[in-house]
C-alpha cells in the first residue's frame, strides 16, 4: 500500500475502499483482505459485458505481467491511467 500511496498519491481510506471493490468484483463481498486476482470470466461477469476481443484488450491494459490475471496492484494502477488526474510518468514507472 506504501509504494502504491507514495506515488499515485491515493490516500489509505481510498485504497481500502478499493480494496473492497476489488473483492466484490472477486467475489469476496465481505472480505477487506486482499483477493488473490481476479479472472478474466469475473471482470467480464462484473461489467455485465459479454467476452470479446475489445474487453480483452482492456482486460490486457490492466493486467500488466501478462499473468492471465489482474491483482490488486494492476487493479489500482489500471485504475489510475483512467480514470485519476495523476502524475502518469509515476504511474508508469510504478507498474513497471
Amino acid at each position: 500500500f506504501e509504494k502504491l500511496h507514495s506515488k499515485l498519491g491515493i490516500k489509505f481510506d481510498e485504497m481500502k475502499n478499493l480494496l473492497i471493490k476489488f473483492n466484490e468484483i472477486k467475489g469476496n463481498r465481505h472480505s477487506k483482505e486482499k483477493a488473490a486476482s481476479i479472472t478474466y470470466d469475473e471482470f467480464s461477469d462484473h461489467l455485465l459485458l459479454p467476452k470479446s476481443e475489445a474487453l480483452q484488450q482492456v482486460f490486457n491494459l490492466y493486467d500488466r505481467d501478462g499473468s492471465g490475471t489482474i491483482d490488486f496492484r494492476e487493479y489500482v494502477i489500471g485504475l489510475s491511467l483512467v480514470s485519476a488526474p495523476v502524475n502518469n510518468d509515476d504511474t508508469i514507472d510504478l507498474a513497471f
